[in-house]
């Protein structure tokens, strides 16, 4: 899924990040955990300039208090099954972004 590309890439990649993020909204994103994730990236990034690590993302989710049981367990699962490919490329990313 594409959303799980672009999370991952705005978390592991800090140049993709840089170029990309500014332009991202959350409507952007098609399920609730998509955007409640970048929702959490957003706050996370406008208040410390750089991206979460995911021991960091997972702590904000926790203490979310707008969350269900079943958003806190759709959100983890995306998080858990996240997958960063640095050989992915760039370009294509971004244009599709």
């Amino acid at each position: 899924m594409i959303a799980d590309t672009i999370i991952s890439h705005i978390i592991y990649d800090e140049e993709y990040c840089r170029k990309v993020f500014p332009y991202l909204e959350v409507d952007y994103f098609d399920t609730n955990s998509h955007r409640k994730i970048f929702d959490t990236l957003k706050t996370y990034i406008e208040k410390y300039r750089e991206p979460p690590t995911i021991q960091a993302l997972e702590i904000m989710i926790q203490n979310r208090e707008d969350l269900s049981q079943n958003d806190f367990k759709d959100i983890s699962e995306t998080l858990v099954n996240l997958k960063f490919d640095k050989n992915t490329n760039k370009d294509w990313l971004i244009t599709e972004t």
